[in-house]
């Protein structure tokens, strides 16, 4: 859905959120002396001002996905977002879920849940909200006998039909597709809904049913957060306090004044916004640290290799555990004949753990329901740039079920016979052998430079005729350790 939104200045961006009922035009002083410095985008929130409805849901979470889309559309990261009242509990939840993309947050007049608004503010939209929704009530059952009584009496006479060609497309006595509405019905109906029951009763209902967040949440923010509200305001004191003291990186101001200190108290506000900001700038060391601090490593070379994933399958025979082998169909151009954990190459859009169970479910003939998945296993990766994730899962309830375009047939061998037999182990060499277009010429030594070699560890265990080696035992030869050392085997 296209949000509306007002745009001014350069810089890194600042997205402003108004509060319910309110627009983007509530921030016209915060537009005009923050555009000097930074690029503001003063965004009209769904059913507010000159954005549309919409069909999706009227909440506080939704409003978080529509910033989300925003700000995906625009590529903005890296931004300073400002809520107030109900844009500060979008604020707020969108910073909870997605707080890669938030540098620092303004948090005006939010709370975490209904409780936090004072009761002479919250007792009279909570009556109002129950007559809105009496008043929707008493309409919908005034049309229904509107409608009952509309309908004549006696038999219902015939229509006539009227007979007409078929248009190409069109089967002979189909109902026709409905046409899209025109721009200028679709003007209408949005004019329809401003001022509306509809839009009163949901207006009242966001503050009626949400949000609610948990303040043990808080503790997830790790960007500076400025905690900042009227010393009069409708949020509790407390509750504003609470709010801070569960921030880790937060600050806290009051400015004597209502709920409306940004446009009632402007230049106060917006210099304990510009002081905070300023405050907060730091270098990018130390926001990098800040971003990246518990950021997941990923794969170098990443596009010059593929990543699989395999599942390392445990059940439970005659009361003691075994591992379960396939043995690969000999049809195959990959590995025929060898021995494997049943995985293959992760598809796009699917995560590791995702593609470990379809591929044990299209192998093994078995119900997603069957694979309950204890851990994830060490990771490998191969000479070949190959990233092989392993996960560790119990077989429940398998009756020896597999595919035969893929595996020629499958066979256990107990935990207990792993952890009492080590694996062969050889080394081999791996070497770096540039192509013929290599740039010998950049390098110092030219065709004669030393490249470092490399040795790579090949394990076998040999259990009767079956040998399990390469990739499957080095995976199991790690979990075995894993397994004796944490069990003490």
């Amino acid at each position: 859905m296209k949000l509306y939104y007002r745009e001014c200045g350069k810089g890194q961006p600042m997205i402003l959120l108004h509060g319910n009922g309110e627009d983007s035009t509530y921030f016209e002083n915060q537009i005009r002396f923050f555009s000097k410095k930074y690029r503001v985008i003063a965004i009209d929130t769904r059913g507010h001002g000159k954005s549309p409805r919409g069909t999706r849901p009227f909440t506080v979470e939704q409003f978080a996905k529509d910033l989300k889309g925003f700000l995906d559309e625009k590529r903005l990261r890296h931004i300073i977002l400002l809520g107030f009242s109900d844009g500060g509990n979008v604020a707020l939840t969108f910073s909870l879920r997605y707080p890669e993309y938030v540098d620092r947050l303004i948090l005006n007049g939010a709370n975490l849940n209904p409780l936090g608004v004072k009761a002479a503010t919250q007792i009279p939209i909570t009556v109002g909200y129950g007559f809105c929704l009496a008043c929707k009530a008493a309409s919908q059952f005034g049309r229904m006998l509107t409608e009952i009584a509309a309908v004549p009496s006696g038999r219902k006479k015939k229509r006539k039909t009227v007979k007409r060609k078929d248009t190409p497309g069109q089967i002979a006595g189909a109902v026709p597709l409905q046409r899209q509405p025109s721009p200028e019905r679709q003007s209408c109906k949005k004019e329809q809904y401003k001022g509306s029951l509809e839009q009163k009763t949901e207006l009242l209902g966001l503050m009626v049913k949400g949000p609610w967040i948990e303040p043990e949440e808080l503790k997830r923010l790790k960007m500076p957060v400025l905690v900042i509200a009227g010393t009069k305001d409708m949020i509790r004191n407390g509750h504003t306090r609470r709010i801070y003291y569960g921030i880790p990186d937060s600050r806290l101001r009051l400015i004597a004044g209502n709920h409306f200190i940004a446009s009632e108290k402007s230049f106060e506000f917006n210099r304990a916004v510009a002081a905070f900001l300023h405050a907060t700038e730091g270098s990018k060391v130390k926001t990098m640290k800040r971003l990246w601090a518990d950021r997941h490593p990923g794969r170098l070379d990443q596009e010059m290799g593929f990543d699989s994933a395999v599942l390392v399958p445990l059940l439970e025979k005659d009361g003691e555990y075994h591992l379960l082998f396939e043995v690969r169909a000999g049809v195959l151009k990959c590995q025929p004949g060898e021995v494997c954990f049943p995985g293959g190459a992760v598809e796009k859009g699917e995560t590791r753990k995702e593609a470990a169970v379809r591929e044990t479910m299209e192998e093994l003939g078995v119900y997603k329901s069957q694979i309950d998945l204890v851990a994830p296993l060490d990771i490998l990766i191969t000479p070949a740039n190959l990233g092989v994730y392993p996960f560790l899962a119990e077989l429940k309830g398998y009756k020896g079920t597999f595919s035969g375009d893929e595996v020629d047939h499958v066979f256990t061998v107990p935990l207990k016979w792993f952890l009492e037999h080590e694996p062969e182990c050889y080394d081999t060499d791996v070497q770096t052998i540039p192509g013929k277009d290599f740039p010998f010429d950049l390098i110092p030594g030219g065709e004669d430079y030393h490249w470092r070699r490399g040795r790579y560890k090949v394990m076998f265990y040999r259990y009767g005729e079956n040998v399990i080696w390469g990739m499957t035992a080095k995976i199991l030869h790690s979990f075995v350790e894993m397994y004796r050392e944490d069990f003490r085997a």
